[in-house]
């Protein structure tokens, strides 16, 4: 009877440098070859995060490796209700990424004072067969 064997893994984009007041910026991923990603949950945050819940960026992702976009539009920050403390939105369904698939993620400056630093976390499992 055939099994899997599932391992915590996190995937973490972060773009090169700081987004500017109402600038963008984006990271790009590309997945392990070893395994799929089980996600259950996603964080986003910045380096200028304070107060429950904080609003200074918006993102989109996008699945590159079959141009599949996560959204019709970028999702603010709040929505995610994320914060470095490590809440993390969770998912109602965990979702699966295919191993060797390269993620593009665009961010938009929502602070209106200040350059940002922003990270998004999908926390999830790494999926193996036995």
């Amino acid at each position: 009877m055939a099994g899997f064997i599932f391992k915590p893994f996190s995937l973490i984009a972060t773009p090169a440098s700081a987004i500017a007041t109402s600038g963008t910026g984006s990271a790009s991923l590309q997945t392990d070859t070893d395994a799929d990603i089980e996600v259950h949950g996603v964080l986003v945050s910045t380096n200028r995060d304070s107060g429950a819940v904080p609003n200074n960026v918006s993102v989109r992702i996008t699945d590159k490796s079959g141009s599949y976009l996560w959204s019709n539009d970028f999702v603010p920050q709040a929505a995610y209700g994320g914060q470095a403390n490590g809440f993390v939105f969770q998912e109602g369904r965990p979702f699966i990424i295919p191993k060797g698939s390269t993620l593009l993620f665009e961010f938009t400056n929502l602070s209106g004072s200040q350059t940002v630093l922003p990270s998004v976390v999908l926390k999830g499992y790494k999926v193996y067969p036995t």
